[in-house]
């Protein structure tokens, strides 16, 4: 029936966000000294399983390689991942012309997880998504005063990471990438003619700046574009400046998710208690800075 199709299509989905937070692998919170006790545990809230995030004193970009995490593949929020879900729903839906884009894949999560979401909405099984990365890691960020602070090749992964994950969700024939840095591998890039999705991961003012030059004109009209890490100044500026440059007046609106982190710099037990404030509802700190948007959007017009 058309219901248990439905019902099937979002217990598939929510596995693979599951998946790709690392939730499988049940991790746990760790601080300088080592393990805290206990398990991690969902928080009873719907939807609240990413886990992966701030979860090793490391630090992110490095936690995807500690093998004891069970293998995180997105650092994104959970609320973040329902809104690029729903974005390929909403592009199936009203039959907004294109493909899906992602600039910044790392290990592929996301952009695995928008394949997933074709799988269970596009019908015509025409669209594909399209992974744009280096995979060499972030480039040093000139323009950018927090990024330019991060190990050289952050969030460096190869390429064939990204192809496995698309053939575990079964949907490896929708994978195409485009490698290099942006604003070499865009220009010189003739697909995706069309996007119906829009998705910047790219962290520094350089990279989204790149990726919304050389992509949005490609966006359909009635397209999402999708921005990651506003919360981060040089990704914030970008976005204000190409909307500013371009006259975008559509509304500039965050993602509707559980909580947002601004990556505050705090030392290592705080982190560690934050981690357990949001994901285990401890209330054992406050983090007044949290409430920036992590992931923006608008719709084309």
């Amino acid at each position: 029936s058309t219901a248990g199709r439905l019902a099937g299509d979002a217990r598939y989905l929510d596995f693979v966000k599951r998946w790709v937070t690392g939730f499988l692998g049940a991790p746990r919170l760790r601080d300088a000294a080592g393990p805290l006790d206990g398990a991690l545990e969902p928080s009873g809230r719907p939807n609240v399983f990413d886990v992966g995030f701030e979860n090793v004193a490391a630090g992110g970009a490095r936690a995807w390689d500690d093998a004891a995490k069970g293998g995180v593949l997105s650092f994104a929020h959970v609320g973040s991942l329902n809104l690029l879900q729903a974005a390929v729903e909403d592009a199936c839906a009203r039959g907004v012309a294109g493909d899906v884009a992602e600039c910044g894949v790392f290990r592929g999560g996301t952009a695995a997880l928008a394949a997933a979401a074709l799988e269970a909405f596009d019908a015509s099984g025409s669209r594909r998504v399209f992974a744009v990365d280096s995979f060499a890691g972030i480039p040093e960020a000139t323009g950018d005063a927090h990024t330019g602070s991060w190990p050289a090749r952050s969030y460096a992964a190869p390429e064939a990471d990204v192809a496995l994950h698309f053939y575990q969700v079964g949907a490896g024939e929708r994978l195409r990438v485009v490698k290099g840095p942006f604003a070499a591998s865009l220009p010189a890039a003739a697909e995706p003619a069309r996007v119906a999705v829009l998705r910047v991961d790219a962290d520094t003012f350089e990279g989204t700046r790149d990726a919304l030059e050389h992509l949005y004109d490609r966006v359909a009209p009635g397209g999402l574009v999708i921005v990651d890490d506003y919360h981060l100044g040089g990704c914030r500026r970008a976005v204000r400046e190409f909307r500013e440059a371009r006259g975008v007046a559509a509304p500039l609106l965050p993602a509707p998710i559980d909580y947002v982190l601004t990556c505050p710099r705090l030392p290592a037990h705080k982190r560690a208690l934050l981690a357990e404030d949001v994901l285990l509802q401890s209330r054992r700190i406050l983090q007044p800075r949290m409430f920036v948007a992590q992931n923006v959007y608008w719709r084309k017009p």
